[in-house]
């Protein structure tokens, strides 16, 4: 360890994250000159109802803004009631008004004080939330901030948000429980509004106060072939310009490979700061005030593109086998012309490794995994790819398990789901009675589900902690399904969805790939509509607890 020269003054600086909520909070970022002149707020509230009792915040946004006039006129409904099929009992709304800064600012201090939401002039019914410190919002990059999909326009130079945070979540729990019907109301809000609700799941229940950066405007850019940052700034109107600090800072596998610090006097309104091709992240902070009046996520510039052409050939004509003609138009080889510098030799090696290391992570987190047959060791390799599965299981599992297979069977989901470690954890498991068994009538089907039962009752478990439900397809009931997943529906990132790639009493025996889904929430979306349409006891295959046992 290295020890300070005692000859050296050395000054001990302790930093607590409390002390900017209480410097930097709503009532500062909403005063004039500090990132704005705003004079009004425009509230968007999705509301639910539930009977006669009072409405539930979904979601509150509030986008600090500047206007001439503030219209203090009645709510403003947009689309009507929103009705979301198969959620019973329960409606929605968007409305739409405007407040003063004043006006809010008010509302906040009954809220913090009484816990009472009335900024429209009726009671909102707020879940359990909590006052969050500011937090701030970069504009959408090469990389998508989540949380702008449920603010206004910000894409210029970001903005502060700050939240009350409700983090119980206990009044919109249906929607929660079945993703389903959350991404139907998503859909439908959207139409009248430009928000995501479903992409930000987290956030519902909160009041968002969107508060951006209009003091100033930037433009950035690099001048080619000199490798610099050149950074533009215009002062609103009714600013008094002042001196701001540019931080900049550029990473290439995981390594600073530049960084730079540029005073910006008063008065000058555009620098230069030498850099390098990589990520950059910029950051302007205003030492007056201590706030940030700008602030980018990693972003890139295109330093190479290609460009290409081909010319119209002759079709290709032939026959199908029931006679009818096709007509295929081919394309001569595309021709393709490079416009920018080659990539320095050291990066694409750099860039090899770094594939290849995260080839290894993802298999090391089973987000894709290749499984290989061994001749003569099937079994073992079996064993060895459901291990894989209950790996899955045990990291993502807290908040349910749910697994889709045509063929699944008692004795995939003793090898499974009987695993998840979770106590009383909702678990759910859907196959289809008919897949590739020759089952065709209703008595077959029936037998084939009392094996199932036998076999649960033959493992001689008592069940403990266990809350299970598997349900089988057949008939005409719902439709015919082929692909296989292990969905999470609730997680820490959300929902997450695993495909397969082949049934679970195959896995590990022949070729296939276990890999992460990206559209994991439409899949649970599906998984839900078709176990709601086998909801029927004749469908129900075996359940726990045992109060509720069919057998």
């Amino acid at each position: 360890m290295t020890k300070l020269d005692p000859s050296l003054n050395a000054t001990t600086v302790h930093i607590s994250a409390q002390q900017e909520v209480d410097v930097i909070d709503l009532r500062t970022l909403s005063q004039p000159g500090v990132i704005g002149f705003f004079t009004h707020f425009e509230v968007t509230e999705i509301v639910a109802f539930i009977g006669s009792a009072l409405p539930i915040n979904v979601l509150t946004v509030l986008v600090a803004e500047e206007r001439e006039e503030c219209d203090m006129g009645g709510l403003q409904w947009l689309g009507g009631r929103i009705s979301v099929s198969g959620l019973k009992n329960m409606k929605f709304g968007i409305c739409r008004y405007q407040r003063t800064v004043a006006d809010v600012l008010s509302a906040v201090d009954r809220l913090k004080t009484g816990g009472d939401w009335q900024l429209s002039g009726h009671t909102l019914r707020l879940g359990s939330t909590k006052l969050m410190a500011p937090q701030f919002v970069p504009a959408d990059s090469n990389q998508v901030v989540t949380l702008n999909k449920i603010l206004k326009n910000n894409f210029w130079d970001g903005g502060y948000v700050v939240e009350f945070f409700d983090h119980t979540k206990t009044e919109l729990k249906p929607l929660f429980d079945t993703p389903e019907f959350l991404l139907k109301l998503s859909e439908k809000v959207s139409k009248h509004i430009p928000i995501k609700i479903a992409e930000a799941a987290d956030r519902l229940g909160n009041l968002v106060f969107q508060l951006p950066i209009d003091l100033i405007r930037t433009l950035t850019t690099v001048e080619r072939g000199t490798e610099t940052l050149s950074v533009e700034l215009a002062w609103h109107p009714s600013a008094t310009p002042r001196p701001l600090t540019l931080n900049c800072i550029t990473e290439f596998d995981k390594l600073v490979s530049g960084f730079n610090v540029i005073s910006l006097a008063e008065g000058v309104n555009k620098v230069s700061m030498p850099t390098l091709v990589d990520e950059h992240r910029l950051t302007i902070w205003d030492s007056i005030t201590g706030v940030i009046l700008g602030a980018t996520r990693p972003s890139s510039f295109i330093q190479r593109i290609s460009l290409g052409m081909s010319m119209s050939a002759k079709d290709r004509i032939f026959n199908m086998p029931d006679g009818k003609q096709e007509r295929v138009g081919l394309r001569a080889a595309q021709s393709s012309n490079v416009i920018g510098d080659a990539p320095k030799p050291h990066r694409e090696w750099v860039l090899k490794r770094i594939h290849d290391e995260e080839a290894d992570s993802l298999a090391a987190q089973r987000r894709f995994k290749q499984y290989l047959p061994v001749l003569g060791n099937g079994n073992a390799e079996h064993l060895r790819a459901i291990s894989d599965l209950r790996f899955l299981i045990n990291t993502y599992g807290e908040g349910g398990v749910w697994l889709w297979d045509p063929y699944l069977s008692a004795s995939d989901i003793l090898k499974t789901l009987f695993y998840c470690p979770y106590e009383g954890v909702q678990m759910r498991a859907m196959g289809n009675a008919q897949s590739g068994r020759g089952l065709t009538g209703d008595k077959s089907v029936q037998v084939w589900i009392d094996n199932q039962r036998t076999a649960f009752a033959g493992c001689q478990s008592d069940y403990n902690g266990l809350d299970l439900e598997f349900r089988a397809r057949h008939g005409d009931a719902g439709w015919d399904f082929h692909d296989r997943f292990l969905i999470f529906p609730d997680t820490r990132e959300g929902v997450l969805v695993w495909s397969l790639g082949i049934s679970v009493n195959q896995f590990g025996k022949s070729h296939h790939i276990l890999q992460r889904v990206d559209n994991g929430r439409m899949i649970a979306e599906a998984f839900s509509s078709l176990w709601a349409k086998l909801e029927t006891t004749e469908h129900l295959v075996w359940k726990w607890p045992e109060e509720t046992h069919p057998c």
